[in-house]
């Protein structure tokens, strides 16, 4: 499993967009295979961040087999 998570740093919006990363770890206790990979391209991190979205899906799909 992968969590990608979005930290938007020292200029986060006030409320839940300044622990972002840090609650999503939460997420890791679901798979002894999990990992969590932070980026900081704001909110819409699948358009944001196109390839390494679509690489770490293919590394899931790659361990998996």
């Amino acid at each position: 499993m992968r969590i990608m998570s979005n930290d938007y740093g020292k200029y986060s919006p006030p409320g839940d967009e300044k622990t972002n990363a840090k609650d999503q770890r939460g997420w890791l206790v679901l798979s002894s295979n999990s990992k969590q990979i932070v980026v900081t391209s704001g909110h819409d991190v699948v358009w944001n961040e196109t390839d390494l979205s679509l690489k770490l899906i293919l590394d899931v799909l790659r361990e998996a087999q």
